[in-house]
């Protein structure tokens, strides 16, 4: 019996091995993926990309790697620069080497790199070698003759004391270079196809806060000389498309910076005039990770430190601060992330350099010395053929491959909004709106719903026109038939009742909110208002509001409804209400005030009525507007706002008696004085939360010591 039970064991022990050893191999090749929805929240995705091979100097019998800087790919050649041993590995996809390049013929002498940090091929095989060690890039044919050498340009617009240290470089088709360096903060360097120096291109634009614009201003022009308050920032990489866009990346900036001020750009795609033309359309800008929390030796924002735009027009940025790889497409939605910092294969280290191979990407890592391939999942091809079968006109074929897509991840946003993208250049306007409203692309909601719009009208014309016509006709008669009824009608008939009193006084706001003046006056005074009627109308305003959350069209409210709270929405607004008059009623008693607090609260809910009679209507025209016509409602919301104020002021003119001076000192000490009574009450309830806490933990401390 012991001898079953030891064995057992040990089987039970032989097998937890196997199996851990198993599950350690299949994870070597986990990637994690995942995007972003509308809201910020992260969205885990299936795979569009997997790590499928590993190189590292010795499987090639040439040594390790020494600080590699960058890759570059031409063809089905991939050019690994080896800064650190000075050269450059050339190998096949299958990471097969191909040949070495450590020497160059330059005038029949041979030169050899030294510390080389990036390398362009042509189309033709001629090369642009950043030669860093040695001040210059090296334009040489195939063979390794030189054919050009580019040095510090004699330019009065570059900085004497500035040595030339070539990072990265890329020449268009017209054969013009564009030279990363470092220590220049004008942009690129642009050479011309005979070698000379033309100007600098795409610098990162400058943007002042106003108190150094103010300070600026204050100095006198020695001062100014003296002190550089706007030096732009430098690039840290850049890349040329198929068209020859330049895309650059900087890496410079803080993550305050990057929330607050519109121009730091981490990714730019630059035309000839160096401007950047890059779209900007997804839920984001492309800044990488949208949540950047902290964790070990990793906190801020992401750091773009290379780009790769594929030939579909969509690229991929390389994040070095968390090892992942953002990929975007051509309007700048986010397509997928994957990566992250890690030993196992698809993480990296410290990741420098990116670049792809057909659909292939290649990611070179600087820490550990090694390259990672990573190859395109049945996920990510379904992807790539939506977006290209959408760019070559083909939108049921773009569908088709989206709707694949969306079986695979039926969160997928990017799905539904190429669907609904394939649907609109098709003509289904109403169905991709169907399609744009479920993962809120307000933008293309707002395209489809105009043509939608115009397409209803064209062919609804005439009922439209029959309405208007009924419209203005309806009413002319129905007012001919009472005149005729008050003739022929003989006895008069009187209405009395609390219901008609509180009607009247309803309908006397319309008088107040165009008389405002005389209406308060009398509202007081005259006894023309009621507690009752200030009550609905209040009700109305917070009505009002609740009928604007719920029931306004898509593209111009549509919270998270899933986190919101209608209790917690309404109460901010009806205990502002009633802290206004109280917060009044306090500091008018004391400035001579004649109003008491009832003629505050039933002033002050009068002058609110335009709200309730402007922004009803509204609510019925976002169903009419597009989101380029948006100007409109925000137009009538702010005349909404603006009005009630100028009643608001009115009514405390004429409740108390003051001259308009007095009322708006008094409205204005009004706010503080309700800032006053808000802190209070905060405080208020967090002694009473701390209180409580405190009695919470004596009676569990007793409890415990009593038993």
């Amino acid at each position: 019996m012991r001898m079953k039970l030891g064995i057992a064991c040990i089987s039970l022990l032989i097998l937890t091995h196997l199996f851990t050893s198993v599950s350690k191999v299949l994870g070597e090749t986990e990637s994690y993926t995942y995007t972003y929805e509308y809201f910020g929240n992260m969205l885990e995705s299936p795979d569009a990309y997997t790590p499928e091979a590993l190189l590292l100097g010795s499987h090639l019998g040439i040594g390790d790697f020494n600080n590699p800087s960058s890759l570059f790919v031409r063809d089905e050649d991939l050019y690994i620069v080896d800064s650190g041993n000075n050269r450059i590995v050339v190998v096949n996809k299958f990471f097969e080497l191909i040949r070495i390049i450590d020497k160059v013929m330059i005038d029949g002498q041979e030169n050899t790199l030294l510390n080389p940090s990036d390398i362009f091929v042509a189309e033709g095989g001629e090369m642009y070698i950043c030669d860093t060690g040695n001040n210059r890039v090296l334009h040489v044919d195939s063979n390794l003759n030189g054919i050009k050498t580019y040095v510090k340009p004699d330019d009065p617009t570059v900085l004497e004391e500035t040595n030339f240290i070539p990072l990265k470089s890329v020449a268009d088709k017209a054969g013009r270079l564009f030279v990363l360096a470092a220590n220049v903060n004008q942009g690129f360097m642009e050479y011309d196809r005979f070698g000379e120096f033309s100007n600098f291109i795409g610098a990162n634009p400058v943007k002042a806060s106003f108190f150094q614009a103010f300070s600026k201003r204050l100095m006198t022009k020695e001062q100014r000389d003296r002190m550089i308050l706007f030096v732009p920032t430098e690039y840290s990489n850049l890349a040329i498309d198929k068209d020859d866009f330049l895309y650059a990346t900087t890496t410079t900036f803080t993550e305050e910076e990057l929330r607050t001020m519109d121009s730091v750009r981490p990714i730019r795609k630059l035309n000839s005039l160096g401007q950047d033309i890059l779209v900007r359309n997804g839920y984001e800008d492309q800044i990488g990770d949208v949540q950047t929390g902290s964790g070990g030796d990793v906190s801020g924002p992401s750091r773009f430190q290379d780009v790769t735009p594929m030939d579909n027009d969509t690229y991929y940025c390389l994040d070095r601060n968390r090892g992942r790889i953002f990929a975007y497409d051509f309007q700048g939605n986010l397509l997928y992330v994957f990566g992250g910092l890690g030993n196992k294969l698809g993480y990296f280290q410290y990741p420098v350099s990116i670049e792809h191979m057909g659909t292939d990407i290649f990611v070179l890592d600087n820490r550990s010395v090694s390259v990672t391939r990573f190859t395109l999942t049945d996920f990510g091809s379904y992807i790539n053929k939506g977006l290209l079968y959408y760019k070559q006109g083909r939108y049921e074929e773009s569908a088709k491959y989206w709707k694949k897509a969306l079986f695979l991840n039926g969160n997928y946003d990017q799905a539904y909004i190429g669907i609904g993208r394939a649907l609109l250049r098709s003509g289904e306007y109403e169905e991709a709106m169907k399609y744009f409203e479920a993962k809120r692309d307000v933008n293309s909601y707002s395209k489809a719903f105009a043509r939608y719009r115009k397409e209803w009208v064209e062919e609804n014309i005439k009922s439209i026109l029959t309405f208007a016509l009924a419209l203005i006709i309806i009413p002319i008669i129905i007012g001919g038939i009472k005149k005729r009824v008050r003739k022929m009608n003989t006895k008069q008939v009187t209405y009395k009742g609390r219901l008609k009193e509180l009607l009247e006084s309803l309908r006397y706001s319309l008088y107040v909110i165009f008389h405002p003046f005389d209406g308060f006056w009398d509202l007081i005074h005259e006894k023309r208002g009621s507690f009752a009627a200030a009550t609905v109308i209040f009700i109305m305003v917070i009505l009002t509001q609740v009928w604007s959350w719920t029931y306004s069209s898509f593209p111009y409210y549509f919270p998270q409804w899933e986190y919101f709270n209608l209790f917690m929405e309404v109460i901010p607004t009806i205990v502002l209400f009633f802290i206004w008059c109280i917060a009044n009623w306090s500091l008018t008693t004391l400035m001579d005030g004649k109003g008491k607090l009832g003629h505050i609260y039933m002033a002050s809910a009068y002058a609110l009525s335009p709200y309730v009679l402007i922004r009803i209507p509204l609510i019925f025209l976002t169903y009419v507007l597009t989101l380029e016509e948006s100007a409109y409602y925000s137009l009538f919301v702010y005349i909404s706002f603006m009005w009630c104020l100028v009643l608001m002021i009115a009514a405390m003119m004429m409740i108390h008696d003051y001259t308009i001076g007095k009322a708006l000192f008094s409205s204005l000490l009004t706010i503080v004085t309700m800032m006053v009574i808000i802190f209070l009450i905060v405080i208020f309830f967090s002694l009473i939360t701390q209180s409580f806490g405190y009695f919470v933990a004596l009676y569990k401390e007793v409890a415990f010591r009593l038993y």
